[in-house]
């Protein structure tokens, strides 16, 4: 019940982070395509996440991060964005314009998908580490 409050926290606040950069996105003149990528990153980055959170107990989350409540979420969410911004900033800095052109969409999505397997394939050490199959 625990893990599945801490998963249900952790999604809502996600939830929130998305409407946040989104809007924002909006407000400072971005374009709607590139709320929908920041969209597609949180969300993957959202699934690494979970995924992690559903194989270890809340209480060894906890002392892993070493914060509780509303720090957990502020460090989350603050390394949320901070990948966004990251992978938003090296496109634009290669001058990609975002656009509906899928073929446009392709090298935005492969680095999102490429930081998703990355993350998976480190929790998947450590859960080796403490010697989980």
């Amino acid at each position: 019940r625990r893990r599945f409050l801490v998963v249900a926290s952790i999604a809502g606040n996600t939830a929130l982070l998305l409407s946040i950069l989104t809007l924002l996105n909006l407000l400072v003149g971005g374009s709607v395509v590139t709320s929908l990528y920041y969209a597609l990153y949180v969300a993957a980055s959202l699934t690494s996440i979970l995924m992690f959170l559903l194989t270890t107990p809340a209480r060894e989350v906890e002392e892993y991060l070493g914060l509780r409540g509303f720090a957990r979420f502020v460090a989350l969410t603050e390394a949320l964005s901070r990948e966004v911004r990251q992978v938003y900033e090296t496109f634009r800095a290669r001058g990609f314009e975002v656009r509906l052109n899928v073929v446009n969409a392709v090298p935005p999505l492969t680095s999102i998908l490429l930081n998703v397997i990355e993350r998976v394939a480190e929790i998947e050490e450590s859960h080796r580490a403490r010697g989980a199959e």
